[in-house]
């Protein structure tokens, strides 16, 4: 459902940017804009794309830890991709992930997250440890002077 929501929420802000720089620029820019930076995309595509791919099938048969080139090599193929799609927000957050500073503070908050989720932290009540229990489930008990509804069990 979280998918979905920014999914709609995407949409609605590449419809939304594509009347509002579109109505300042005109159509005829807005046509040049998005097929210059599909026409880029496609170019990342071809340089880094069917590279990064073969490397990356490599690297999983090998396991030869080659993490932060593949990683680099993956953010640039989303990139090429968002430049690809029509619209101004993607083509703007595609721009940005071919900066490399960027794609290494992207790189490093997906790091810490995925370290995160496989050392969950160690917290009060228990937090990440397994209890074993047994669920006994018992009829709520009448309340005195109330009247059976016929949605229990006698």
């Amino acid at each position: 459902m979280r998918v979905l929501m920014l999914l709609a929420a995407w949409s609605l802000l590449e419809i939304a940017l594509f009347v509002t720089i579109g109505g300042r620029i005109g159509l005829g820019f807005t046509l040049l804009w998005i097929l210059g930076t599909g026409a880029l995309g496609v170019a990342v595509i071809r340089r880094v794309g069917m590279r990064a791919g073969g490397n990356l099938r490599r690297d999983i048969v090998m396991a030869n830890g080659q993490g932060p080139e593949v990683a680099q090599a993956a953010l640039l193929v989303v990139a090429a991709i968002l430049l690809i799609l029509p619209g101004f927000f993607s083509d703007f957050v595609g721009l940005a992930l071919l900066v490399p500073m960027l794609r290494q503070v992207v790189i490093g908050r997906i790091v810490t997250r995925v370290g995160a989720l496989r050392n969950p932290p160690r917290g009060p009540a228990g937090y990440g440890e397994v209890i074993e229990a047994e669920v006994i489930e018992e009829a709520p008990l009448p309340r005195p002077g109330a009247k059976p509804s016929g949605w229990t069990k006698p």
